[in-house]
């Protein structure tokens, strides 16, 4: 929620300078494609779970490595 706050309401400007930034970088450059650059709930939301999932993904290898 805080994602959504900063960058969607306090300074929405972020997400573009941000791809400005990427895009003048070697390793990504024409393949960094921005279709929609707006931040809302729905997708911060959205984005949060995925990361939630890779997170546990991650911690029950780390898990599985441990108790062996």
């Amino acid at each position: 929620m805080c994602y959504y706050v900063v960058l969607g309401v306090l300074d929405p400007d972020v997400v573009e300078l941000q791809h400005k930034m990427l895009a003048g970088n070697p390793l990504f450059g024409e393949q960094l494609d921005l279709k929609e650059p707006s931040i809302t709930p729905g997708r911060t939301f959205f984005f949060y779970c995925r990361s939630l999932i890779g997170g546990f993904i991650l911690s029950a290898g780390v898990a599985g490595v441990i108790n062996r």
